[in-house]
Protein backbone atom coordinates (compact mmCIF):
# COMPACT_ATOMS: atom_id res chain seq x y z
CA UNK A 1 0.00 0.00 0.00
CA UNK A 2 2.69 2.62 0.96
CA UNK A 3 4.58 1.75 -2.58
CA UNK A 4 1.60 1.98 -4.26
CA UNK A 5 0.52 5.67 -2.44
CA UNK A 6 4.51 7.14 -3.68
CA UNK A 7 4.85 5.54 -6.97
CA UNK A 8 4.70 9.04 -8.02
CA UNK A 9 6.86 9.50 -11.35
CA UNK A 10 11.15 9.63 -10.15
CA UNK A 11 13.19 11.90 -12.10
CA UNK A 12 14.49 9.37 -14.61
CA UNK A 13 18.08 8.74 -13.96
CA UNK A 14 16.85 7.47 -10.45
CA UNK A 15 13.68 5.75 -11.71
CA UNK A 16 15.82 4.17 -14.05
CA UNK A 17 18.65 3.08 -11.75
CA UNK A 18 16.30 1.78 -9.21
CA UNK A 19 14.26 -0.26 -12.00
CA UNK A 20 17.95 -2.09 -12.46
CA UNK A 21 18.94 -2.82 -9.26
CA UNK A 22 15.57 -4.06 -8.55
CA UNK A 23 15.35 -6.33 -11.77
CA UNK A 24 18.87 -7.74 -10.56
CA UNK A 25 17.72 -8.09 -7.09
CA UNK A 26 20.48 -6.01 -4.94
CA UNK A 27 19.20 -4.94 -2.14
CA UNK A 28 18.93 -1.05 -1.83
CA UNK A 29 17.00 1.96 -0.25
CA UNK A 30 15.61 4.52 -2.97
CA UNK A 31 16.52 6.97 -0.54
CA UNK A 32 19.78 5.59 -0.89
CA UNK A 33 19.80 5.55 -4.60
CA UNK A 34 18.51 8.91 -4.35
CA UNK A 35 21.59 10.57 -2.58
CA UNK A 36 24.10 8.72 -3.92
CA UNK A 37 23.15 10.18 -7.52
CA UNK A 38 22.09 13.61 -6.68
CA UNK A 39 25.51 13.96 -5.01
CA UNK A 40 27.47 12.67 -8.27
CA UNK A 41 29.28 15.65 -10.13
CA UNK A 42 27.79 15.12 -13.22
CA UNK A 43 24.48 14.12 -12.35
CA UNK A 44 22.42 13.40 -14.23
CA UNK A 45 24.95 11.04 -16.86
CA UNK A 46 25.56 7.44 -17.95
CA UNK A 47 28.85 8.21 -15.96
CA UNK A 48 26.84 8.93 -12.66
CA UNK A 49 25.15 6.13 -13.17
CA UNK A 50 28.04 3.80 -13.74
CA UNK A 51 29.77 4.99 -10.72
CA UNK A 52 26.90 4.41 -8.35
CA UNK A 53 26.77 0.86 -9.81
CA UNK A 54 30.29 0.02 -8.60
CA UNK A 55 29.71 1.72 -5.43
CA UNK A 56 27.12 -1.14 -4.72
CA UNK A 57 29.66 -3.38 -5.71
CA UNK A 58 27.64 -4.15 -9.55
CA UNK A 59 30.37 -4.65 -12.54
CA UNK A 60 29.46 -2.79 -15.17
CA UNK A 61 30.90 -1.64 -18.64
CA UNK A 62 30.18 1.16 -21.50
CA UNK A 63 30.37 0.03 -24.90
CA UNK A 64 29.03 1.48 -28.50
CA UNK A 65 26.92 -1.46 -30.48
CA UNK A 66 24.88 -1.14 -33.81
CA UNK A 67 21.27 -1.53 -33.94
CA UNK A 68 22.05 -4.74 -35.86
CA UNK A 69 23.98 -6.36 -32.61
CA UNK A 70 21.22 -5.08 -30.33
CA UNK A 71 19.73 -8.43 -29.74
CA UNK A 72 23.26 -10.02 -28.93
CA UNK A 73 23.55 -7.75 -26.02
CA UNK A 74 23.29 -9.39 -22.67
CA UNK A 75 20.32 -8.10 -20.00
CA UNK A 76 19.85 -6.00 -18.14
CA UNK A 77 21.59 -3.12 -19.42
CA UNK A 78 21.15 0.45 -19.66
CA UNK A 79 20.98 3.43 -22.48
CA UNK A 80 19.30 5.95 -23.67
CA UNK A 81 16.05 6.59 -26.09
CA UNK A 82 13.78 9.56 -26.93
CA UNK A 83 10.33 10.55 -25.84
CA UNK A 84 7.53 9.34 -28.42
CA UNK A 85 7.70 13.10 -29.61
CA UNK A 86 10.97 12.84 -30.42
CA UNK A 87 11.68 15.62 -28.42
CA UNK A 88 13.85 14.68 -25.48
CA UNK A 89 16.25 12.09 -24.20
CA UNK A 90 15.83 9.77 -21.41
CA UNK A 91 17.58 6.98 -20.06
CA UNK A 92 16.29 3.25 -19.82
CA UNK A 93 16.69 -0.09 -19.27
CA UNK A 94 15.96 -3.23 -20.94
CA UNK A 95 15.43 -6.04 -18.51
CA UNK A 96 13.85 -8.91 -21.20
CA UNK A 97 13.43 -10.01 -24.70
CA UNK A 98 11.08 -12.09 -26.02
CA UNK A 99 10.64 -13.41 -29.47
CA UNK A 100 10.63 -9.74 -31.64
CA UNK A 101 9.74 -8.04 -28.64
CA UNK A 102 11.69 -5.82 -25.86
CA UNK A 103 10.67 -5.24 -22.48
CA UNK A 104 12.35 -1.39 -21.24
CA UNK A 105 11.48 1.01 -18.55
CA UNK A 106 8.75 3.42 -20.64
CA UNK A 107 9.93 6.95 -19.04
CA UNK A 108 6.38 8.46 -20.10
CA UNK A 109 4.47 6.18 -18.69
CA UNK A 110 6.90 5.23 -15.63
CA UNK A 111 6.62 1.65 -15.75
CA UNK A 112 8.05 -1.49 -17.92
CA UNK A 113 6.66 -2.19 -21.02
CA UNK A 114 6.79 -4.79 -24.28
CA UNK A 115 6.76 -3.11 -27.73
CA UNK A 116 8.61 -4.67 -30.80
CA UNK A 117 12.29 -4.39 -31.17
CA UNK A 118 11.19 -2.42 -34.30
CA UNK A 119 9.98 0.75 -32.13
CA UNK A 120 12.48 0.93 -29.36
CA UNK A 121 16.06 0.72 -32.31
CA UNK A 122 13.32 3.61 -33.70
CA UNK A 123 13.83 5.89 -30.58
CA UNK A 124 17.19 4.51 -29.82
CA UNK A 125 20.00 7.23 -29.80
CA UNK A 126 23.56 6.47 -30.41
CA UNK A 127 24.07 3.01 -29.45
CA UNK A 128 26.41 3.55 -26.31
CA UNK A 129 24.58 0.92 -23.39
CA UNK A 130 25.64 0.38 -19.69
CA UNK A 131 25.97 -3.72 -19.32
CA UNK A 132 26.08 -5.00 -15.69
CA UNK A 133 27.46 -8.44 -14.67
CA UNK A 134 25.77 -10.88 -12.98
CA UNK A 135 28.30 -10.91 -9.67
CA UNK A 136 25.58 -11.37 -6.68
CA UNK A 137 26.66 -7.67 -5.52
CA UNK A 138 26.18 -6.82 -2.09
CA UNK A 139 24.87 -3.84 -2.61
CA UNK A 140 23.91 -0.95 0.07
CA UNK A 141 25.08 -1.64 3.50
CA UNK A 142 22.93 -1.67 6.42
CA UNK A 143 20.43 -2.00 4.30
CA UNK A 144 17.64 -3.49 6.47
CA UNK A 145 18.08 -1.13 8.85
CA UNK A 146 17.94 1.08 6.47
CA UNK A 147 14.70 0.04 4.34
CA UNK A 148 13.29 -0.10 7.77
CA UNK A 149 13.51 3.27 8.30
CA UNK A 150 12.29 4.31 5.34
CA UNK A 151 9.19 2.57 5.55
CA UNK A 152 8.95 4.19 9.00
CA UNK A 153 9.23 7.32 6.78
CA UNK A 154 6.62 6.20 4.39
CA UNK A 155 3.99 5.82 6.77
CA UNK A 156 4.37 9.12 8.27
CA UNK A 157 4.06 11.06 4.81
CA UNK A 158 0.97 8.98 4.08
CA UNK A 159 -0.69 9.50 7.14
CA UNK A 160 -0.36 13.32 6.83
CA UNK A 161 -1.05 13.04 3.39
CA UNK A 162 -4.63 11.25 4.06
CA UNK A 163 -5.17 13.66 7.09
CA UNK A 164 -6.86 16.33 4.90
CA UNK A 165 -9.09 13.50 2.63
CA UNK A 166 -9.98 11.71 6.18
CA UNK A 167 -11.28 15.38 7.64
CA UNK A 168 -12.63 16.38 4.32
CA UNK A 169 -14.86 12.80 4.12
CA UNK A 170 -15.75 13.07 7.31
CA UNK A 171 -17.12 16.69 7.14
CA UNK A 172 -18.78 15.28 4.37
CA UNK A 173 -20.38 12.09 6.03
CA UNK A 174 -21.79 14.39 8.59
CA UNK A 175 -23.55 16.44 6.41
CA UNK A 176 -25.23 14.43 4.27
CA UNK A 177 -26.14 12.15 7.62
CA UNK A 178 -27.76 15.14 9.36
CA UNK A 179 -29.06 16.73 6.00
CA UNK A 180 -29.66 13.66 4.13
CA UNK A 181 -29.88 14.00 0.19
CA UNK A 182 -30.52 17.72 0.49
CA UNK A 183 -26.48 17.90 1.35
CA UNK A 184 -25.14 16.08 -1.83
CA UNK A 185 -24.58 19.87 -3.80
CA UNK A 186 -22.57 21.43 -0.34
CA UNK A 187 -20.40 18.14 -0.61
CA UNK A 188 -19.46 18.58 -4.57
CA UNK A 189 -19.00 22.14 -4.02
CA UNK A 190 -16.84 21.29 -0.84
CA UNK A 191 -15.14 18.60 -2.89
CA UNK A 192 -14.43 20.95 -5.69
CA UNK A 193 -12.45 23.48 -3.18
CA UNK A 194 -10.19 20.66 -2.50
CA UNK A 195 -9.98 19.68 -6.65
CA UNK A 196 -9.43 23.71 -7.10
CA UNK A 197 -7.13 23.94 -3.87
CA UNK A 198 -4.74 20.74 -5.47
CA UNK A 199 -4.71 22.46 -8.70
CA UNK A 200 -3.27 25.71 -7.72
CA UNK A 201 -0.82 24.15 -4.94
CA UNK A 202 0.42 22.37 -8.02
CA UNK A 203 0.78 26.22 -9.55
CA UNK A 204 2.23 27.63 -6.59
CA UNK A 205 4.91 24.62 -6.48
CA UNK A 206 5.80 25.01 -10.43
CA UNK A 207 6.38 28.13 -10.31
CA UNK A 208 9.17 27.04 -7.56
CA UNK A 209 10.62 24.29 -9.25
CA UNK A 210 9.48 24.08 -13.40
CA UNK A 211 11.84 20.96 -13.59
CA UNK A 212 10.18 18.86 -11.23
CA UNK A 213 9.06 15.82 -13.66
CA UNK A 214 5.73 15.36 -12.52
CA UNK A 215 4.57 18.66 -13.12
CA UNK A 216 6.20 19.15 -16.58
CA UNK A 217 4.68 15.74 -17.61
CA UNK A 218 1.20 17.29 -16.98
CA UNK A 219 2.00 21.15 -18.33
CA UNK A 220 3.78 19.37 -21.63
CA UNK A 221 0.52 16.72 -22.08
CA UNK A 222 -1.15 19.04 -24.97
CA UNK A 223 0.35 20.07 -27.93
CA UNK A 224 -0.20 23.76 -27.67
CA UNK A 225 0.12 23.88 -23.67
CA UNK A 226 2.68 25.64 -21.81
CA UNK A 227 2.13 26.48 -18.32
CA UNK A 228 5.72 28.01 -18.39
CA UNK A 229 4.88 30.75 -20.79
CA UNK A 230 1.49 31.53 -18.81
CA UNK A 231 3.02 31.85 -15.69
CA UNK A 232 6.04 34.04 -16.68
CA UNK A 233 3.73 36.45 -18.48
CA UNK A 234 3.48 40.13 -17.29
CA UNK A 235 -0.51 38.79 -16.35
CA UNK A 236 0.25 35.97 -14.19
CA UNK A 237 0.64 38.66 -11.25
CA UNK A 238 -1.82 41.39 -9.57
CA UNK A 239 -0.48 44.13 -7.56
CA UNK A 240 2.93 41.56 -7.18
CA UNK A 241 1.13 38.71 -6.05
CA UNK A 242 0.95 35.70 -8.50
CA UNK A 243 -2.40 34.64 -9.56
CA UNK A 244 -1.40 31.00 -8.00
CA UNK A 245 -1.38 32.11 -4.69
CA UNK A 246 -4.64 34.04 -5.16
CA UNK A 247 -5.86 31.17 -6.22
CA UNK A 248 -4.83 28.33 -3.53
CA UNK A 249 -5.80 31.05 -0.50
CA UNK A 250 -9.10 31.16 -2.21
CA UNK A 251 -9.97 28.01 -2.11
CA UNK A 252 -8.29 27.29 0.86
CA UNK A 253 -10.65 29.93 2.75
CA UNK A 254 -14.14 27.96 1.29
CA UNK A 255 -12.87 25.07 2.35
CA UNK A 256 -12.22 26.27 5.77
CA UNK A 257 -15.33 27.94 6.07
CA UNK A 258 -17.40 24.58 5.02
CA UNK A 259 -15.13 22.71 7.73
CA UNK A 260 -15.46 24.96 10.52
CA UNK A 261 -19.04 26.23 9.84
CA UNK A 262 -20.82 22.76 8.60
CA UNK A 263 -21.23 21.86 5.26
CA UNK A 264 -24.71 22.58 4.93
CA UNK A 265 -24.70 25.70 6.80
CA UNK A 266 -27.16 27.81 5.08
CA UNK A 267 -25.12 31.23 5.55
CA UNK A 268 -21.54 30.07 4.47
CA UNK A 269 -23.07 28.84 1.42
CA UNK A 270 -24.63 32.07 0.57
CA UNK A 271 -21.35 33.58 1.01
CA UNK A 272 -19.75 30.85 -1.00
CA UNK A 273 -22.29 31.68 -3.88
CA UNK A 274 -21.63 35.04 -4.01
CA UNK A 275 -17.81 34.28 -3.99
CA UNK A 276 -17.69 32.36 -6.97
CA UNK A 277 -20.44 34.48 -9.17
CA UNK A 278 -18.19 37.20 -8.27
CA UNK A 279 -14.76 35.42 -9.64
CA UNK A 280 -16.92 34.56 -12.83
CA UNK A 281 -15.62 36.99 -15.03
CA UNK A 282 -11.81 35.76 -14.09
CA UNK A 283 -12.80 32.92 -15.96
CA UNK A 284 -13.17 34.37 -19.29
CA UNK A 285 -10.46 37.09 -18.72
CA UNK A 286 -8.18 34.25 -18.10
CA UNK A 287 -9.41 31.93 -21.10
CA UNK A 288 -9.26 34.80 -23.62
CA UNK A 289 -5.17 36.10 -21.86
CA UNK A 290 -4.02 32.79 -22.84
CA UNK A 291 -5.78 31.96 -26.08
CA UNK A 292 -5.54 35.24 -27.69
CA UNK A 293 -2.97 37.32 -26.01
CA UNK A 294 0.03 34.14 -25.22
CA UNK A 295 -1.34 32.15 -27.30
CA UNK A 296 -0.91 29.35 -25.37
CA UNK A 297 -3.02 26.96 -22.87
CA UNK A 298 -1.88 26.15 -19.34
CA UNK A 299 -3.47 22.90 -18.50
CA UNK A 300 -3.24 23.54 -14.83
CA UNK A 301 -4.95 27.02 -15.20
CA UNK A 302 -7.56 25.60 -17.42
CA UNK A 303 -8.34 22.98 -14.96
CA UNK A 304 -8.58 25.69 -12.24
CA UNK A 305 -11.19 27.73 -14.23
CA UNK A 306 -13.14 24.26 -14.97
CA UNK A 307 -13.25 24.29 -10.83
CA UNK A 308 -14.46 27.92 -10.80
CA UNK A 309 -17.19 27.75 -13.35
CA UNK A 310 -18.68 24.14 -11.80
CA UNK A 311 -19.06 25.98 -8.37
CA UNK A 312 -20.21 29.08 -9.72
CA UNK A 313 -23.10 26.35 -11.53
CA UNK A 314 -23.77 24.72 -8.49
CA UNK A 315 -24.20 27.93 -6.71
CA UNK A 316 -27.02 29.27 -9.05
CA UNK A 317 -28.42 26.02 -9.93
CA UNK A 318 -29.13 25.48 -5.85
CA UNK A 319 -30.25 29.31 -5.29
CA UNK A 320 -27.49 29.97 -2.93
CA UNK A 321 -27.90 33.75 -3.97
CA UNK A 322 -29.67 34.86 -1.11
CA UNK A 323 -28.92 38.57 0.02
CA UNK A 324 -31.07 38.05 3.11
CA UNK A 325 -29.24 35.11 4.43
CA UNK A 326 -25.60 37.03 3.00
CA UNK A 327 -26.77 40.08 5.14
CA UNK A 328 -27.98 37.28 8.81
CA UNK A 329 -24.19 35.74 7.83
CA UNK A 330 -22.67 39.45 8.24
CA UNK A 331 -24.75 40.53 10.79
CA UNK A 332 -24.40 37.55 13.24
CA UNK A 333 -20.18 37.70 13.91
CA UNK A 334 -19.40 35.16 11.37
CA UNK A 335 -17.60 37.19 8.98
CA UNK A 336 -14.50 36.94 11.18
CA UNK A 337 -14.72 33.30 10.13
CA UNK A 338 -14.79 34.56 6.33
CA UNK A 339 -11.62 36.94 7.62
CA UNK A 340 -9.50 34.60 9.06
CA UNK A 341 -10.14 31.92 6.48
CA UNK A 342 -9.33 34.40 3.59
CA UNK A 343 -6.03 35.75 5.34
CA UNK A 344 -5.05 32.38 6.87
CA UNK A 345 -3.45 30.74 3.56
CA UNK A 346 -1.94 33.98 2.45
CA UNK A 347 -0.05 34.56 5.45
CA UNK A 348 1.22 31.00 5.45
CA UNK A 349 1.94 31.31 1.79
CA UNK A 350 3.85 34.40 2.81
CA UNK A 351 5.98 33.51 5.26
CA UNK A 352 6.43 29.98 3.86
CA UNK A 353 7.40 30.16 0.24
CA UNK A 354 10.18 32.68 0.72
CA UNK A 355 12.02 29.58 3.05
CA UNK A 356 11.01 27.30 0.58
CA UNK A 357 12.63 29.42 -2.63
CA UNK A 358 15.67 30.16 -0.69
CA UNK A 359 15.74 26.29 0.18
CA UNK A 360 15.79 25.47 -3.27
CA UNK A 361 18.13 28.56 -4.59
CA UNK A 362 20.22 27.16 -2.10
CA UNK A 363 20.52 23.43 -3.21
CA UNK A 364 20.82 24.35 -6.48
CA UNK A 365 24.03 27.24 -5.63
CA UNK A 366 25.06 24.45 -3.38
CA UNK A 367 25.30 22.02 -6.32
CA UNK A 368 26.85 24.17 -8.94
CA UNK A 369 29.02 25.55 -6.32
CA UNK A 370 30.32 21.97 -6.15
CA UNK A 371 30.46 21.43 -9.52
CA UNK A 372 33.42 24.45 -9.82
CA UNK A 373 35.07 23.09 -6.59
CA UNK A 374 35.16 19.55 -7.74
CA UNK A 375 37.02 20.62 -11.27
CA UNK A 376 40.39 19.06 -11.23
CA UNK A 377 42.28 22.27 -12.36
CA UNK A 378 40.44 24.15 -9.43
CA UNK A 379 41.32 21.12 -6.51
CA UNK A 380 45.09 21.01 -7.87
CA UNK A 381 45.42 24.91 -7.67
CA UNK A 382 44.50 24.52 -4.10
CA UNK A 383 45.98 21.36 -3.41
CA UNK A 384 49.51 22.83 -4.56
CA UNK A 385 49.55 25.60 -2.14
CA UNK A 386 49.00 23.21 1.07
CA UNK A 387 51.74 21.32 3.17
CA UNK A 388 53.82 19.61 1.44
CA UNK A 389 55.51 16.17 2.16
CA UNK A 390 59.45 16.39 3.32
CA UNK A 391 59.98 13.14 4.93
CA UNK A 392 60.20 9.89 3.39
CA UNK A 393 57.75 7.33 4.30
CA UNK A 394 60.02 4.17 2.50
CA UNK A 395 59.39 0.95 4.91
CA UNK A 396 56.65 1.97 6.80
CA UNK A 397 52.96 1.48 6.79
CA UNK A 398 50.28 -0.82 4.95
CA UNK A 399 50.84 -0.42 1.05
CA UNK A 400 47.56 -1.11 -0.77
CA UNK A 401 46.95 -1.10 -4.74
CA UNK A 402 49.88 -0.29 -7.34
CA UNK A 403 53.00 1.59 -5.88
CA UNK A 404 53.42 3.02 -9.38
CA UNK A 405 49.92 4.45 -9.96
CA UNK A 406 49.36 8.40 -11.01
CA UNK A 407 47.39 8.69 -7.45
CA UNK A 408 49.29 8.37 -4.39
CA UNK A 409 47.32 8.59 -1.01
CA UNK A 410 48.39 8.68 2.68
CA UNK A 411 46.07 8.22 5.66
CA UNK A 412 47.27 8.65 9.31
CA UNK A 413 44.65 7.39 11.06
CA UNK A 414 44.32 6.01 14.12
CA UNK A 415 42.28 1.81 14.62
CA UNK A 416 40.18 3.56 17.34
CA UNK A 417 39.05 6.75 15.71
CA UNK A 418 36.01 6.75 14.46
CA UNK A 419 36.25 9.51 11.72
CA UNK A 420 38.87 7.32 10.64
CA UNK A 421 36.35 4.75 9.91
CA UNK A 422 34.64 6.61 7.62
CA UNK A 423 37.59 7.65 5.42
CA UNK A 424 38.50 4.25 5.51
CA UNK A 425 34.92 3.30 3.78
CA UNK A 426 35.20 6.17 1.10
CA UNK A 427 38.88 5.42 0.65
CA UNK A 428 37.62 2.00 -0.48
CA UNK A 429 35.07 2.67 -2.56
CA UNK A 430 38.31 3.91 -4.73
CA UNK A 431 39.33 0.65 -5.19
CA UNK A 432 35.67 -0.85 -6.12
CA UNK A 433 35.63 2.23 -8.49
CA UNK A 434 39.09 0.62 -10.04
CA UNK A 435 40.18 4.37 -10.02
CA UNK A 436 44.33 4.41 -10.50
CA UNK A 437 45.15 4.94 -6.82
CA UNK A 438 48.05 3.75 -4.03
CA UNK A 439 47.07 3.80 -0.97
CA UNK A 440 49.89 4.11 2.15
CA UNK A 441 48.56 3.63 5.79
CA UNK A 442 49.96 5.15 8.76
CA UNK A 443 49.18 4.56 11.99
CA UNK A 444 49.47 7.51 14.78
CA UNK A 445 49.48 5.96 18.42
CA UNK A 446 51.35 6.06 21.52
CA UNK A 447 53.02 2.68 20.85
CA UNK A 448 52.33 -0.79 21.92
CA UNK A 449 51.61 0.01 25.46
CA UNK A 450 48.25 1.69 24.22
CA UNK A 451 44.95 -0.14 22.89
CA UNK A 452 45.56 1.89 19.64
CA UNK A 453 49.12 0.74 19.57
CA UNK A 454 48.51 -2.78 19.61
CA UNK A 455 45.92 -2.98 17.50
CA UNK A 456 48.00 -1.02 14.64
CA UNK A 457 50.92 -3.83 15.21
CA UNK A 458 48.50 -6.42 14.74
CA UNK A 459 47.11 -4.41 11.44
CA UNK A 460 50.74 -4.07 10.31
CA UNK A 461 51.74 -7.93 11.18
CA UNK A 462 48.76 -8.84 8.87
CA UNK A 463 49.61 -6.69 6.46
CA UNK A 464 53.56 -8.12 6.27
CA UNK A 465 52.45 -11.88 5.92
CA UNK A 466 49.21 -11.00 3.42
CA UNK A 467 50.57 -11.15 -0.32
CA UNK A 468 47.17 -11.19 -1.59
CA UNK A 469 45.87 -7.46 -2.04
CA UNK A 470 41.90 -8.39 -1.93
CA UNK A 471 42.90 -10.12 0.90
CA UNK A 472 44.34 -7.16 2.73
CA UNK A 473 41.62 -5.01 1.94
CA UNK A 474 39.24 -7.75 3.11
CA UNK A 475 41.22 -7.83 6.99
CA UNK A 476 41.05 -3.62 7.38
CA UNK A 477 37.16 -3.88 6.36
CA UNK A 478 37.03 -6.67 9.41
CA UNK A 479 38.45 -4.17 11.81
CA UNK A 480 37.44 -0.66 10.44
CA UNK A 481 33.56 -1.72 9.70
CA UNK A 482 33.17 -3.53 13.12
CA UNK A 483 30.72 -1.92 14.86
CA UNK A 484 31.78 -2.53 18.19
CA UNK A 485 35.50 -2.49 18.19
CA UNK A 486 36.32 -5.95 20.25
CA UNK A 487 40.64 -6.31 19.89
CA UNK A 488 39.97 -9.59 21.20
CA UNK A 489 37.65 -11.55 18.98
CA UNK A 490 39.12 -10.00 16.21
CA UNK A 491 42.69 -11.25 16.96
CA UNK A 492 41.17 -14.79 17.62
CA UNK A 493 39.32 -14.76 13.90
CA UNK A 494 42.94 -12.89 12.53
CA UNK A 495 45.73 -14.40 14.16
CA UNK A 496 49.77 -13.63 13.27
CA UNK A 497 52.43 -15.47 12.43
CA UNK A 498 55.10 -13.71 15.09
CA UNK A 499 55.04 -11.02 17.74
CA UNK A 500 53.78 -8.09 17.52
CA UNK A 501 56.67 -6.74 19.64
CA UNK A 502 58.15 -6.93 16.19
CA UNK A 503 56.18 -4.02 15.04
CA UNK A 504 57.16 -1.78 17.64
CA UNK A 505 60.04 0.02 15.93
CA UNK A 506 57.49 0.66 12.81
CA UNK A 507 55.43 2.23 15.53
CA UNK A 508 57.60 4.70 16.55
CA UNK A 509 59.25 5.40 13.07
CA UNK A 510 55.38 6.47 12.20
CA UNK A 511 54.89 8.72 15.22
CA UNK A 512 58.23 10.14 14.49
CA UNK A 513 57.03 11.08 10.96
CA UNK A 514 53.85 12.37 12.47
CA UNK A 515 55.66 14.85 14.48
CA UNK A 516 57.94 16.17 12.14
CA UNK A 517 55.15 16.87 9.25
CA UNK A 518 53.41 18.24 12.24
CA UNK A 519 50.88 15.95 12.11
CA UNK A 520 48.80 16.16 15.18
CA UNK A 521 45.19 14.72 14.42
CA UNK A 522 43.89 11.92 12.69
CA UNK A 523 42.80 11.37 10.13
CA UNK A 524 44.92 13.44 8.16
CA UNK A 525 45.00 12.83 4.15
CA UNK A 526 47.37 13.44 2.06
CA UNK A 527 47.27 13.31 -2.04
CA UNK A 528 49.94 13.62 -4.38
CA UNK A 529 52.53 14.39 -1.65
CA UNK A 530 50.52 17.81 -0.28
CA UNK A 531 48.02 17.45 2.48
CA UNK A 532 44.11 17.61 1.21
CA UNK A 533 42.68 21.08 1.68
CA UNK A 534 39.94 22.17 4.83
CA UNK A 535 36.89 22.16 2.97
CA UNK A 536 37.84 19.09 0.67
CA UNK A 537 36.25 15.94 2.05
CA UNK A 538 38.05 12.63 1.42
CA UNK A 539 34.46 11.75 -0.35
CA UNK A 540 34.72 13.79 -3.01
CA UNK A 541 38.04 12.02 -4.10
CA UNK A 542 36.59 9.66 -5.91
CA UNK A 543 35.39 12.57 -8.40
CA UNK A 544 39.04 14.42 -7.94
CA UNK A 545 40.65 11.29 -8.74
CA UNK A 546 39.21 9.42 -11.83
Amino acid sequence: MIDFLFKLPQENCIAVTHALLSNMNVPVTLTSLKKSLKDHLYYPSMLAVSDVLSVYDVENVAVKVGTDRLNELPLPFVTQIKDRKGKHDFFTVVTSRVGDKLEFFCPEENKMIRVDTSLFVGRWLSGYVLLVGANNPEGEENYHENRSNEKRESIIRVSALCMLPLVVAAAAFQGIFSFGIVALPAVFFMLAAVLGMLITGMLVWYDMDHQHSLLKSICESGGAGSCSKVLKSSASTIGGVKWSQLGMAYFSAELLLLLFNGVNHAPTLSCLAWMSICVIPYVFYSAYYQGRIVKKWCVLCLSVLIVLLLQGTIAFQQDWLSMPVLLNFLESGKWMSLVWALLSMPLLLYFLLPVLKQAEAGERYKRELRRIKLRPEVFNAILFKQKKINVSLDGIGISLGNPAARHKIIKVCNPYCKPCMLAHKHLAELFKLKLDVHLQIIFLTPGLNHRSGLVAAHLLALAASCTDPVSLEQILDDWYLMQDKDYAAYAISHPVAYELNNQGEQLVDMRKWCEKMGVAFTPTIFVNGYQIPDNYHVAELRYLLS
